[in-house]
């Protein structure tokens, strides 16, 4: 009984840091905004990888043509850098949000068999106090 208690406990800590985890990246995310590659081509959190891809080659052209020309690229750099931020970001979320629901699934059944009342009839007494 005391390793399904201590299993619980630390799934409810594990589900905590992985809540100031997904708020961190969430932050993250919201700093970045929408990346602005071109009229038709505006870059965010729900945009899919093929726009990503498409987003890249576009800002990786302009870069190359402002290399040509002479012209300074740090704009070009900095969205560059800020496009694959933000899809680093993005992808890190979703996988944190699944491993969370994962973890409230686990929370949800061993709860479920805590407070079985026939196997372990004193620990709903434990927890709900």
């Amino acid at each position: 009984m005391k390793k399904i208690v201590k299993e619980y406990t630390k799934c409810l800590e594990q589900i905590a840091e992985s809540k100031k985890q997904i708020e961190t990246h969430q932050k993250q995310i919201a700093d970045i905004g929408r990346i602005d590659v071109s009229p038709n081509n505006i870059l965010h959190a729900n945009s899919t990888d093929k726009s990503f891809i498409y987003g890249l080659g576009i800002v990786r052209s302009q870069i190359d043509s402002c290399t040509l020309l002479g012209i300074p690229s740090e704009e070009y750099n900095q969205k560059f850098n800020n496009i694959i931020l933000l899809h680093r970001t993005k992808t890190e979320l979703n996988e944190m949000l699944l491993q969370k629901c994962k973890l409230q699934i686990k929370e949800t059944e061993l709860w479920d068999l805590m407070s079985s009342d026939d196997k372990f009839p004193f620990v709903m007494e434990t927890f709900t106090m």
